[in-house]
């Protein structure tokens, strides 16, 4: 990182971040030798239940200050010094970077959360994660959004007599984008460029249907077929959007 790329980031982020407990985190959950660049900012008002588990990047990763992010930035139904629960005794896989969780979530992994990178998580979500979470690159969810690979508690089929099984893994796929209020829950399969309408309900796999769907609905099923969001050349710069509002809005 040079030293006007530096003094930019210090700039940006020196009062948004909680600096005693990102050095906490960093140096609890990571090696010794990633620690030192700082890859995870945490801001305030982050509450850790429990920081026991690891955060692995993979091998040959360029890490700076900030690839990872938890409770800095707002996004638009935030407000300033959001209360964010960190619960991670399992492992956070980091493929690629920036990865933002928003402020006010609740990040609950006692298993396995793989994330590719340029992954967006609204204000107000939920990750919990007992067994596998599988998220691939520029995968985003908006606000008020829950993903879960489990049921939390066990439940029996009075008929058959057999417990029902309470944990079932998630793969959200690459290029995906979950809208705002919807819930993700265990066994589901979302292949790459998939988009789910907001507050919809999906608990099933959808990998026979294929990629780019459009689906919706409580419990969800696909709306449409060769549907998929249109994506910024750069995370967060809006130039994207604001090209297309200029024609089509």
């Amino acid at each position: 990182m040079s030293l006007i790329t530096f003094l930019k980031f210090v700039k940006h982020n020196l009062f948004k971040v909680n600096w005693l407990k990102t050095i906490y985190l960093n140096f609890k959950m990571l090696p010794f030798r990633q620690a030192v660049y700082f890859p995870v900012l945490v801001g305030w008002r982050t509450e850790f239940r429990d920081v026991s588990g690891k955060i692995l990047f993979d091998d040959g990763l360029q890490l700076r200050p900030g690839v990872i992010t938890l409770n800095i930035k707002e996004g638009p139904v935030a407000t300033k010094h959001e209360h964010f629960i960190v619960n991670v005794s399992g492992t956070i896989l980091v493929h690629g970077l920036e990865v933002h969780f928003f402020a006010g979530m609740t990040l609950w992994v006692n298993g396995c959360l793989e994330v590719g990178g340029n992954n967006v998580f609204g204000s107000h979500s939920i990750i919990a994660c007992m067994k596998n979470i599988s998220l691939g690159y520029f995968m985003g969810c908006s606000w008020n959004c829950e993903i879960y690979d489990t049921n939390f508690h066990f439940f029996r089929d009075l008929i058959s007599d057999k417990v029902i099984k309470r944990n079932g893994k998630v793969h959200i796929g690459a290029n995906t984008f979950i809208g705002n209020g919807s819930i993700i829950g265990k066994g589901t399969y979302l292949d790459d460029g998939c988009v789910v309408a907001n507050y919809s309900l999906v608990n099933r796999s959808f990998r026979r249907e294929g990629k780019n769907l459009l689906i919706g609905g409580n419990p969800a099923q696909v709306l449409m077929t060769d549907f998929t969001q249109i994506k910024e050349d750069k995370l967060f710069n809006g130039k994207v959007e604001a090209e297309l509002a200029k024609v089509y809005d």
